[in-house]
């Protein structure tokens, strides 16, 4: 198990999912296409709702380590 390795296969995942719907909507978007706007609007969202995810996923892992640095504290 390693966390580092999971929280940062999971922010390339949000990146991944961010470049790939801004690069296919953004070339439509160029042209005047007001649909694709309303579709970077809609992805940017989401992204936003995962990057909340993640940075409570970091969070989480920070505590964990504060944790377990306690309770090596404790046991000496």
């Amino acid at each position: 198990e390693n966390p580092m390795k999971e929280l940062k296969e999971k922010l390339e995942e949000i990146i991944d999912k961010l470049c790939a719907g801004v690069e296919k909507d953004g070339k439509k978007l160029d042209k005047g296409n007001v649909s694709a706007a309303k579709r970077v609007r809609k992805l940017a969202v989401e992204v936003m709702k995962d990057l909340k995810e993640f940075r409570a996923e970091v969070m989480d892992s920070i505590h964990e380590v504060r944790e377990e640095r306690s309770n090596k504290r404790g046991d000496s």
